[in-house]
């Protein structure tokens, strides 16, 4: 449930001459893709950047209330509401795992966190059989450095730290033909 994000209610949409109730997935999927295909990569789905576009979506099966939202956002549903001006959008950017107050509990985090990993090991990719010594380790430092410097200036994250020296990189990590870099990640 931590990489889950669960959307309600159901959308109505416009088909063959009336109204018909269906899960929302497609619709909310085409935002995130949106998102993605803009460029905005660790932007957060939701609000006006939520808005569900597409021209059959008539609104919402249910106009939920503020005490429904104080009831179902904080156990980890994602809210669709419309509102006027706007339309019907995506209300809430809530993972399914809910159980500790964490930034881990909102989607764009754990999005940002998979983007990182996948980046990070493309980069690694390129050191594959290289010595594990200090010139390759700042050549690898450099190089997420400078990635995590760009995905801090798309607003992916706010901050962040490095570590890939001898402090975790000891003795024992070099026998077994390993390396190990820690990467610190702040999200605002």
């Amino acid at each position: 449930s931590s990489y889950a994000a669960y959307f309600m209610p159901n959308l109505l949409i416009f088909e063959g001459g009336k109204n018909k109730s269906i899960p929302p997935a497609a619709f909310v999927a085409n935002t995130y893709m949106k998102k993605y295909s803009s460029g905005n990569t660790f932007s957060i789905v939701g609000g006006k950047r939520g808005i569900i576009t597409e021209a059959e979506v008539t609104g919402v099966e249910y106009d939920l209330t503020d005490d429904d939202r104080a009831y179902l956002e904080p156990v980890g549903f994602n809210l669709i509401v419309r509102r006027r001006g706007f339309g019907v959008m995506i209300f809430s950017n809530n993972t399914g795992y809910q159980r500790v107050k964490s930034a881990l509990n909102n989607i764009h985090v754990r999005e940002a966190l998979v983007t990182i990993e996948r980046d990070v090991e493309r980069i690694l990719l390129n050191f594959l059989f290289e010595f594990n010594d200090p010139t390759t380790r700042l050549r690898v430092k450099t190089l997420v450095k400078n990635y995590l410097t760009a995905v801090q200036d798309a607003r992916g994250i706010a901050t962040f730290d490095i570590v890939f020296d001898d402090s975790n990189n000891c003795p024992e990590v070099l026998e077994n033909n390993a390396g190990i870099i820690y990467i610190i990640v702040d999200f605002t």
